[in-house]
């Protein structure tokens, strides 16, 4: 394979990635490779350019959860994104947006969770 073609399959490669990050705000590693098809190795690489060039912003919580934003997207933005792409949280948020005040034996109905499940997710 010459280089120039090398370098327009990975341009078009990360140009993927970035559509994806772009249209999928808070984007995860596994759906972002569920979705381009790439192997491990070969988004981890992509991804790591991508951040190093500044197309994309990477945000790790607790060296746990990692996110992929657009840089359209303020921090204070993905942090809460990255909240409502958690079902149980976003259940909770919701539950309280729809019902107003409402007690915590409340949304653990609701919710159908444990009481320690409930308490660490009202706590973020």
């Amino acid at each position: 394979m010459s280089i120039i073609n090398h370098q327009r399959e990975t341009h078009s490669t990360q140009e993927k990635i970035v559509k994806y990050v772009n249209e999928i705000h808070g984007i995860r590693y596994r759906e972002l490779l569920r979705m381009t098809g790439l192997s491990n190795g070969v988004l981890s690489y992509h991804l790591r350019c991508l951040d190093n060039f500044g197309r994309i912003r990477v945000n790790r919580v607790n060296n746990r959860v990692t996110r992929y934003f657009s840089y359209d997207v303020s921090t204070h933005e993905s942090y809460v994104i990255g909240l409502l792409r958690q079902e149980t949280t976003r259940k909770i948020i919701l539950y309280i947006l729809e019902n107003g005040m409402c007690g915590f034996n409340e949304i653990i109905i609701h919710t159908k969770k444990v009481p320690s499940t409930i308490s660490s997710h009202m706590a973020r």
